[in-house]
């Protein structure tokens, strides 16, 4: 019996600014994007420069840490 595993990055290096809909759709390039969770300071509310993202399978998180190297990149 196949089981469908999902498959949680961390990616470090995200622009403070960034949205969970510019994340989301950055990381869609590869694949299923399950969820986009965008941790806060506890004091300031903001963004700590860092999330996860959980692609819906392994594939998708393969390609997806090609697409880490950019993240960056999200204007």
């Amino acid at each position: 019996m196949y089981t469908h595993m999902s498959a949680k990055l961390f990616v470090g290096g995200v622009p403070f600014r960034a949205t969970e809909e510019e994340i989301r759709d950055h990381f869609a390039q590869a694949g299923e994007v399950v969820e986009v969770f965008i941790p806060l300071d506890r004091e300031t509310r903001r963004p700590r420069g860092f999330v996860f993202v959980t692609m819906a399978d392994e594939a998708s998180a393969e390609k997806a840490k090609a697409l880490e190297l950019a993240v960056g990149a999200i204007e």
